[in-house]
């Protein structure tokens, strides 16, 4: 039995025509996850597929990193340590190609080894692939495996094989084949003793292999970074400190490099590499993550409005 003093239900909740009527304030706060998951989809798909120009001024690290490469010439040696997966495809794999569309430019003559994930040698070699084969379609040289790039395959213990690269190079990666043919006898070993013999060391990475690389390489050779969002920060002090001379940081230095290779940046004085360079990875994705970010704020703001607006109206029923 109810109280006298008991408010009757259809004071709280008002008869419809159809039932009850749920307060504004509860149907906002309580949406279907599947309905979210479909706002979400909808709106980081939309960018993928409508041409969104955003204006971008590359950071000071993005500009030093391709001014650096810009220094490689014809058949200077480069090493890169190419630490990433699938599992950061989206930043890593965006700035993997920016580099190498300028590396392939420039001449260099590039080896590669890893340290950080078995998995991380077949997705360098699988991304070459992909580029060898839109060079092809656009009718340029391709970026040949043994000539031009050699891979030394991956390195199980980080610490041990970066120290052997700084100490010993020759014997660290004595025994390595790639295509069955000894790596210290392929073109872009030829000439080099010890890792100062390369004109630049590269790091990309979703790991802690670039601390290690500065702990261990540090003045021996130039160090330049390509890292992810989440590592940004802690890298950027080995570039303040000048102990690399150069960053790509997540997307966003992805983004930088792609605009630099496309249109340069004349006011530093920095020409383009591939003028007119259409729009890679990173600035299909660029604006994707700014939408995502949006939509992220927008759904706080709505779920702060519900919650507001049921608290007042619990104060006012009191």
């Amino acid at each position: 039995m109810s109280s006298p003093n008991m408010p009757l239900p259809s004071d709280q909740n008002p008869v419809g025509p159809t039932g009850p009527t749920v307060p504004w304030n509860e149907r906002l706060a309580t949406v279907p996850k599947p309905i979210l998951y479909a706002i979400l989809i909808l709106v980081c798909a939309l960018p993928q597929f409508l041409p969104i120009a955003f204006p971008n001024s590359p950071d000071e690290s993005s500009k030093d990193l391709y001014r650096s490469l810009l220094e490689i010439q014809p058949g200077d040696k480069v090493l890169v340590a190419t630490d990433w997966t699938n599992s950061t495809r989206g930043e890593s794999r965006a700035e993997f190609i920016a580099l190498f569309k300028v590396l392939i430019e420039r001449g260099a003559k590039v080896t590669l080894y890893s340290t950080a994930d078995p998995q991380a040698p077949q997705a360098a070699l699988d991304t070459l692939t992909a580029m060898n084969s839109a060079r092809r379609t656009a009718g340029k040289p391709e970026f040949v495996r043994g000539k031009d790039f050699v891979s030394t395959g991956f390195f199980a213990n980080s610490e041990g094989a970066t120290n052997g690269i700084a100490n010993d190079l020759l014997a660290t990666f004595k025994g390595k084949k790639d295509l069955g043919v000894p790596v210290l006898e392929t073109p872009p070993m030829q000439g080099i003793k010890r890792v100062q013999d390369f004109k630049l060391l590269v790091v990309l990475t979703a790991s802690k292999t670039s601390n290690i690389v500065v702990e261990r390489v540090s003045g021996k050779v130039p160090l330049a970074f390509l890292v992810t969002g989440v590592m940004g920060p802690e890298t950027q002090v080995f570039y303040q400190s000048k102990q690399i001379i150069g960053l790509s940081n997540g997307l966003k230095g992805a983004f930088d490099l792609e605009q630099l290779i496309a249109k340069g940046d004349p006011a530093a004085n920095l020409p383009a590499v591939i003028p007119n360079d259409p729009p890679g990875q990173a600035s299909k994705f660029y604006p994707t993550l700014h939408f995502a970010m949006a939509l992220l704020v927008i759904m706080i703001v709505l779920g702060n409005i519900a919650t507001i607006a049921g608290r007042s109206k619990q104060r006012g029923m009191r």
